[in-house]
Order: structure tokens, then C-alpha cells, then sequence
């Protein structure tokens, strides 16, 4: 079978939901969303808010890309009644981190974030998976929203930390773990026995499931955001045939 290049990840969002206007004592629950579906690293809106304001404020940033090992949710922030200034405001929305394939791990994701009066808030790109034999890259320290999980046969657990997210899952051979996500640890691979591939029934590996997002109903739906992506296998070894693919995917919406 052919070699699969891991998938990108997910772009981030931010989310305003505007509660309470502090001068003209109106309750208008209005919904701001700020994307990023154009093939750009960054997107970037400037937007003026004319009144002071009670919000509730979403800020995911963008996920990690794939490679033998899951990529890592972006970083996740939710802001609940602060209070916004009148006046100019940047907000940028970070595209998810570009996959890899063989040794090469996944690219980091881009950081989403709103920056105005007193307020900086800045959600970091979810970290790359590793590539094979690779444990999950740590980039550049305190600045990962969730971790990719482990490279294939890379068994060693990670010891990185992040105020955004979580670790992502170890290896075992033929298989990565799942990158981290908002709300639990990548998780490790598993081996599967007693389903049938083409030959005879056989045992197989299956590749991390990355990480639970956080369950956010800012939008008035309630969705998960900022999931880890799960893990390939090494399709060189018995595997069933639904997992013979290098998989990836990300909660975000």
C-alpha cells in the first residue's frame, strides 16, 4: 500500500458572544465568529466595538498536522463574563499545521488571538505528531496548545506540560498515539485481535485516538472544540483493513 502523508490540522476560531452593554443597559446576545478558511497561515480582522461590554470570549488556535503519531489540538481559552473596552481590537484566527509522512514529524499550528485596550489573550498552535521512531516534537517551550502524540515504536511517554491542553499518547511498534487534546491526554495505541482481514482473522494495530476536546456552547449549540487528531499504523504489519490508512482528524465545530 502506498505511504499516507498525515492530515493537516484544523483551523482555530474566536468567538465573542456580547452579553451586556455597559452604557445603554442593553442585553443583546449578539454572536461575533472569526474563522480562518483561506490559505493563509494567519488571518487577521480589525474590528471596533463602539460600546463597553460584558462577553463571553472562545479563542482556539490552530491544530497540530499529523505524521505516524496524531497532531495535538490547538490551545484552547475561554474567557467567561470579562469586560471589553470600547475601541480597536486585532483578532487573528491561525490556520492548523501542515502533515508530514515517514520520519518527519508534523508542523505546528498557527496561534489564534485578541489583542485590544487591556485585553492579550493568545491560544497556541497545537504541536505536530511525531514521525516514525519520533516522539512528538516540543517546539518552542510554553508556547503548544495540546502535544502530537508519539511516532511509531517510540514507547517512551512524554513528560511535556501546557496550560492549554494536554500531552499526547505514546507508541507502541506499528503504531503512533493520539495527540493531546483540550480535555484529556492523547491516548495510546492498542492491539486488536480476533477481526478478519483479507487472509484470516488476525490481531492488528490501531493507532491512538487523540485526545477529547472541551464541550463549549457559546455558539447556543453545544460543540466539542480543540480535539486531538489520531494515530496511524505501519501498514507493512498485519493490520485490519479499516486501519490500513494514516488517519487524522480534529474536533474543532
Amino acid at each position: 500500500l502506498p505511504v499516507r502523508t498525515g492530515g493537516n490540522g484544523s483551523a482555530g476560531i474566536v468567538a465573542i458572544r456580547i452579553l451586556y452593554y455597559i452604557n445603554s443597559n442593553i442585553n443583546p446576545q449578539n454572536l461575533l465568529t472569526f474563522t480562518n478558511n483561506e490559505l493563509v497561515n494567519t488571518k487577521t480582522y480589525m474590528h471596533i466595538f463602539e460600546q463597553d461590554m460584558l462577553c463571553d470570549v472562545l479563542i482556539v488556535g490552530g491544530g497540530g498536522g499529523g505524521s505516524a503519531g496524531g497532531g495535538g489540538a490547538g490551545g484552547y481559552i475561554y474567557l467567561s463574563n470579562i469586560f471589553l473596552n470600547c475601541g480597536a481590537y486585532t483578532i487573528r484566527v491561525g490556520n492548523g499545521g501542515t502533515g508530514a509522512t515517514l520520519s518527519t514529524s508534523g508542523n505546528q499550528g498557527f496561534n489564534s488571538s485578541l489583542i485590544g485596550g487591556y485585553i492579550n489573550y493568545t491560544a497556541y498552535g497545537g504541536g505536530g505528531g511525531g514521525g516514525n521512531g519520533v516522539i512528538a516534537p516540543a517546539h518552542t517551550s510554553g508556547q503548544v496548545g495540546s502535544y502530537g502524540g508519539n511516532g511509531h515504536d517510540f514507547v517512551t511517554e512524554q513528560t511535556y506540560t501546557s496550560t492549554q491542553g494536554n500531552k499526547g499518547g505514546r507508541a507502541l511498534a506499528n503504531s503512533g498515539g493520539g495527540g493531546g487534546g483540550a480535555g484529556a491526554i492523547g491516548n495510546n495505541p492498542e492491539i486488536v485481535s480476533g477481526l478478519s482481514s483479507q487472509i484470516s482473522a488476525t490481531t492488528y494495530y490501531r493507532g491512538g485516538q487523540g485526545g477529547i476536546g472541551i464541550a463549549n456552547n457559546i455558539t447556543g449549540t453545544l460543540i466539542f472544540y480543540a480535539g486531538g487528531g489520531t494515530a496511524g499504523v505501519n501498514t507493512n504489519k498485519d493490520t485490519d483493513l479499516p486501519n490500513r490508512w494514516f488517519r487524522r482528524w480534529w474536533w474543532r465545530r
